[in-house]
Formats: C-alpha cells, sequence, structure tokens
C-alpha cells in the first residue's frame, strides 16, 4: 500500500502523550498511529463495541462540547509605534491603516509595516504622492495592500515641491 503524507495539528500536550505512548510500544509516532487506526477499523468492522466503548465515546463528545473555544487573541498594534514612518506622516492615520487592514482579515507583523512605511516613503520623495491621501483613500476604497491607484496615475494628485 502506498504511504502517504500527513500534516496533523495538536496540542504539544497531546503530542507528549502520542509520543511517549509510541515510545512504550518501541514505534515510530507514524507508526503508532496506524496501527491505533487499524485496530479501531477492525475492532468497527467486527462490531465489537462495548458499553465501555460507548460511553468513552460520548465523553469525547461531551468534553469537546463543553470545552470554550480560545478566543482570538488581536494583534496588537505594535506595528503602528514600532515603524519609522515617512517625514510629517500622521500616526494616527497610520494607525487607522493598520486597524482597517486588521478588520479585512490582513494582520500586519512587524516586518510587513517596516516595508509598507518604506513604500509610502517612496512614494512621496521619489515620485512626489500625497500619501496621506492616499491611505484615505485606500482605506475607503477597502483596499488590501498600499499601491497607486490607477485613476492617480492619470490625474494629478501628486504634491507641488
Amino acid at each position: 500500500m502506498k504511504e502517504v503524507a500527513v500534516n496533523i495539528r495538536m496540542t504539544e500536550d497531546v503530542k507528549a502523550l502520542w509520543k511517549a505512548m509510541a515510545q512504550r510500544e518501541n514505534r515510530s509516532m507514524s507508526s503508532y498511529i496506524e496501527l491505533l487506526l487499524t485496530n479501531e477499523r477492525d475492532r468497527i468492522k467486527n462490531e465489537q463495541f462495548t458499553v465501555k466503548d460507548v460511553l468513552d465515546l460520548l465523553n469525547q463528545v461531551l468534553q469537546k462540547i463543553n470545552t470554550p473555544k480560545k478566543a482570538k487573541v488581536k494583534d496588537d498594534l505594535s506595528p503602528v509605534h514600532d515603524v519609522e514612518l515617512p517625514e510629517g506622516f500622521d500616526p494616527e492615520l497610520w494607525e487607522a491603516w493598520v486597524i482597517h487592514k486588521r478588520k479585512m482579515g490582513i494582520p500586519m507583523k512587524h516586518y510587513q509595516a517596516q516595508k509598507e512605511a518604506q513604500l509610502l516613503a517612496k512614494y512621496e520623495e521619489d515620485e512626489g504622492w500625497d500619501i496621506e491621501l492616499l491611505i484615505k483613500e485606500l482605506i475607503h476604497s477597502c483596499a488590501r495592500s498600499i499601491y497607486i491607484p490607477t485613476q492617480w496615475r492619470y490625474a494629478t494628485t501628486r504634491k507641488q515641491k
């Protein structure tokens, strides 16, 4: 039978337990889980259910139902405070941009924040764009990243030097 790779997400505690149980049987973790699944398949195939099996399954279901889901931890606003913004750029507008991205489901990590701030500086210094107006427009149009809108390329929205 052809073997395939499988990814499984689990807590560190469960992984440690799995590893210990596999070592107790002198097996690898993958070999041990394959043995457990094969045994379970054979047990079900032979319809060897006991009251204990049913109660165990019921307890597993109840535990899943009664276990509260972990609340998602919202990413902090550290990209707002830890990034060197272009000179004269309003930090509150930068914070509004970070919050906008979070609401759009795009968490901003520090590296990305640095790169976006550098891009803003490039747009302002090298190309002469009004970056505060740009950010306001991007938020208004629900943009997911920083870019110069096409209609701007044909208009005169650049700062006068």
